[in-house]
């Protein structure tokens, strides 16, 4: 039962995409599609396969073991590539870079031709594959074609026709050089057109550096530190186990630092600090601890001098905000005095009374004796009648 689900597990189905025609001949897969035709032979002793309902299905017999899981997976990207082919086309693209020396590159019948490449007398030339497409418009250079393996040589021979051994191409940057590869940008002209995106990319793949076993004793920091053990797998990079700090996973010098718009970030405080800022390469981060008010004393002397806010995203609607909650903050004090003031008269009224009658007390002595005599003996009467 074990064995069977094994290989059941390994049982492989790809959808034919529309327009596409497929046939199977003695191990021969031949796609025909809008693009063109190609065939490949695909035969492995322990793999059937077999075009059922349309689909491609691939499945083991009962010899098969991991080598065939391998090999099987192998054909299925050989079938994506092949299909896609037919019907999209393998694109591979090219920028010519002549800055010391005017390349002049051409195509004619089946050669492709570089004239005065680093000022070169005789012609550096190469035969165009037959079932590849090579075009030129403007300083790019379109390789294209059904076959991926052929489309993709084709590119790198191009690109080879102008390489210099020896030569730093960051500085003697003179030559063809591949951009794109199938639809994927290539990290070397990311480097030297987009470092932020190559960045981006690096990041991405970038693992988490933690101390060696930190993820299984609780003791350990995941703070990074060098493993030094005789036997460490660590140490020693062994697969299945963690990776150590190693080069590669760092930003491009151009970029290390800098805020993903591709500004560097400088730290400001006050409205004055902005004068030394550079608009076109620098932005400013306003620090926390500075004021609303003050935030929009700096916020609007940026606008006015076209310097990036980059720890806002809308600084206008930012400062409007802030606007209008300081003026509704206003209106509800100015409400909240008035009633004050109102209350402080009111009780200046009372007071002013209280003072009155204690004047008037003053004034007639005797007639004050005679009411607190009346009041006096009020309270001894109703004593008596209790009594």
């Amino acid at each position: 039962m074990a064995e069977e689900k094994k290989i059941r597990s390994l049982n492989q189905e790809i959808s034919i995409l529309e327009g596409v025609e497929v046939k199977l001949d003695n191990g021969v897969l031949t796609f025909k599609g809008e693009k063109g035709e190609n065939s490949r032979k695909l035969f492995h002793p322990a793999i059937d396969m077999a075009i059922v309902d349309g689909e491609i299905t691939l499945k083991p017999n009962k010899k098969s073991t991991k080598r065939e899981y391998k090999m099987i997976n192998t054909f299925v990207a050989h079938i994506k590539n092949m299909m896609r082919g037919v019907s999209e086309n393998h694109v591979y693209k090219l920028k010519i870079c002549s800055g010391h020396f005017p390349m002049n590159v051409s195509i004619s019948g089946k050669k492709f031709v570089v004239k005065n490449f680093i000022g070169e007398k005789v012609p550096r030339e190469l035969k165009i594959t037959e079932t590849v497409s090579v075009k030129l418009e403007g300083t790019e250079i379109v390789v294209q074609g059904v076959d991926k393996e052929k489309t993709g040589q084709m590119a790198a021979s191009i690109e080879e026709l102008t390489k210099r051994p020896g030569f730093d191409t960051r500085i003697f940057q003179d030559g063809i050089y591949l951009v794109e590869k199938d639809g994927k940008e290539i990290k070397q002209w990311l480097k030297m057109t987009d470092p932020l995106k190559l960045r981006k990319e690096i990041k991405s793949r970038k693992p988490d550096f933690i101390k060696q076993d930190a993820h299984k004793k609780a003791r350990l920091s995941k703070s990074w530190r060098k493993p030094r053990g005789r036997q460490s797998k660590m140490r020693l990079n062994m697969r299945g186990y963690r990776r150590g700090v190693a080069h590669g996973f760092g930003s491009p010098a151009e970029v290390k630092g800098a805020h993903p718009t591709g500004f560097m970030p400088i730290m400001t405080h006050n409205a004055e600090g902005l004068s030394s800022v550079d608009a076109v390469k620098e932005g400013i981060v306003i620090a926390s601890t500075v004021g609303k008010r003050k935030k929009i004393e700096i916020i609007k002397k940026a606008l006015e001098m076209k310097i990036k806010v980059l720890n806002l995203k809308d600084p206008a609607k930012f400062v409007a905000d802030i606007e209008a909650a300081l003026d509704s903050r206003k209106k509800v004090k100015k409400v909240k005095t008035e009633k004050r003031a109102k209350k402080k008269k009111e009780y200046e009224k009372q007071a002013a009374d209280k003072k009155a009658q204690e004047t008037k007390k003053e004034e007639n002595p005797e007639e004050q004796e005679q009411k607190d005599k009346k009041e006096k003996d009020k309270v001894l009467t109703r004593k008596e009648m209790w009594l």
